[in-house]
């Protein structure tokens, strides 16, 4: 029999759904990785977002920056100079420059996928010299090129078919990281790390013991944590001195701030490193 005082409890129950909190809108800082993020899945060990500086180009007379979003896990030694393979997806964005300026491995797709042009990409070996950026096109790859805008690649074909679903959302990316939310506003690179612990630490590689956002600018990076960082954090190469930790603004976490030098290409090293990557120059 329906009762007031079983009204009164199915309304509460309703109620009280409706009012359960939704996971708070991504960052602002952030939003411009969104549409490279539909390419990426959740499930991974680490994130970056960052503004790639070295792939910029200049488009009708303006500086267009290359967006570079990435999920990776499984992260192994490099077998030779340069960085380690690991597993996982990356993604260009070129936005208004276009593909133009990236070319692809060959004239032809080697298939189609989805309506996709994909190429498969083997090197006779690996890199052993050149620029920074030469250390991290592995080996072997599948690369597809979309919408003239985005190059999106994988060691793994069966991942790279399941990106190009395009199901992916930069708020699911960030759940599992809510200190994004507590970050500066003029950020543009992050990366977003989850503790490791059957990694390893070695040649100074910083392995992750909690979940840990870095904001990384040119002069200073800021570590967002609650345990104590491990040394490798705060032992970097090319990282100064000054240490300066506080409480962030909400209360919820340790910021470390770090006086980096990381001018060209050092950056993007820094932001390869903190992401998991294995790196042997």
């Amino acid at each position: 029999m329906w009762t007031p005082c079983l009204s009164l409890v199915v309304f509460g129950m309703f109620a009280g759904c409706a009012a359960a909190p939704l996971d708070p809108p991504a960052p602002r800082a952030l939003e411009p990785f969104a549409a490279a993020c539909q390419f990426l899945l959740p499930g991974f060990d680490s994130l970056s977002l960052s503004t790639d500086e070295r792939g910029s180009w200049a488009v009708e007379e303006m500086w267009v920056p290359v967006r570079r979003a990435r999920v990776g896990s499984d992260f192994e030694r490099p077998r030779g100079l340069g960085w380690g393979p690991y597993r996982g997806v990356e993604v260009l964005d070129f936005g208004a420059g276009g593909l133009r300026h990236h070319e692809p491995v060959s004239d032809a797709a080697t298939e189609t996928i989805a309506g996709i042009p994909v190429w498969h990409h083997v090197d006779d070996a690996p890199p052993t010299g050149g620029e920074a950026r030469d250390y991290q096109i592995p080996a072997e790859r599948w690369e597809a090129r979309v919408d003239d805008r985005f190059c999106v690649w994988s060691r793994d074909r069966a991942l790279l078919v399941q990106t190009l679903a395009r199901t992916g959302t930069l708020a699911d990316l960030l759940r599992p990281f809510p200190a994004v939310h507590a970050m500066p506003s003029d950020v543009d690179s992050v990366v977003c790390t989850l503790p490791r612990p059957t990694d390893e630490t070695y040649w100074g590689r910083m392995v992750p013991v909690e979940t840990v956002v870095s904001c990384v600018y040119p002069t200073r990076v800021l570590f967002f944590h609650r345990q104590p960082l491990p040394k490798q954090y705060v032992g970097v190469e090319r990282v100064g001195s000054a240490t300066r930790p506080r409480t962030s603004r909400d209360g919820e976490w340790t910021v470390t701030e770090r006086d980096v030098d990381m001018a060209g290409p050092w950056r993007a090293i820094l932001i390869d490193s903190l992401f998991g990557l294995a790196i042997f120059i």
